[in-house]
């Protein structure tokens, strides 16, 4: 592309990169920021514009190189030698206490909760009255029994849905 057709502060700024001239110089010289000046060389070069090439500068004519394509980068062989086998995760088994817990919802009012009993409501919603079942709880903000009524399983897809038309 030829650089004549390219407005004048574009050509300057050409002019002072090629003068290697960094982005900041350029910008305190022309009065702009930093990032206007990169943003234009880069679109410059995005729109096939030889920024650093062939250009007529203070110190004298830039001599063109010729284009040069790149080699694609080989990706590495799979070497027995060069492989590092990861490290072997042993985990230690975890002492699971047995479930010893209570069966029957222990009916614990909004004050008398703790931080790990379960907030199921039982009954109807009767502001500060409303009942909340009060076991350990085991899944969310729930004991097992009411956990199990609150979440779904995941789904799995249509092979397993039993409503699956045929």
């Amino acid at each position: 592309m030829e650089i004549e057709n390219l407005p004048e502060d574009l050509q300057r700024i050409m002019r002072m990169w090629n003068d290697n001239m960094s982005g900041r110089q350029i910008a305190n010289e022309l009065g702009i920021s930093r990032n206007s000046v990169m943003g234009k060389i880069f679109r410059l070069k995005r729109n096939g514009y030889d920024v650093r090439q062939g250009y007529e500068t203070s110190k004298g004519t830039v001599v063109v190189k010729s284009a040069e394509k790149k080699k694609p980068k080989v990706k590495q062989q799979f070497n027995q030698r060069n492989y590092i086998k990861p490290p072997v995760f042993n985990p230690v088994p975890i002492y699971v206490a047995p479930e010893t817990e209570p069966t029957k919802p222990l009916n614990l009012n909004i004050f008398d909760l703790k931080l790990y009993s379960c907030r199921y409501i039982m009954g109807n919603v009767a502001g500060v009255d409303t009942v909340y079942c009060g076991l350990p709880v085991k899944r969310g903000s729930y004991c097992k029994a009411h956990a199990k009524l609150c979440y779904n399983p995941p789904y799995k897809g249509p092979a397993n849905d039993k409503f699956a038309s045929a």
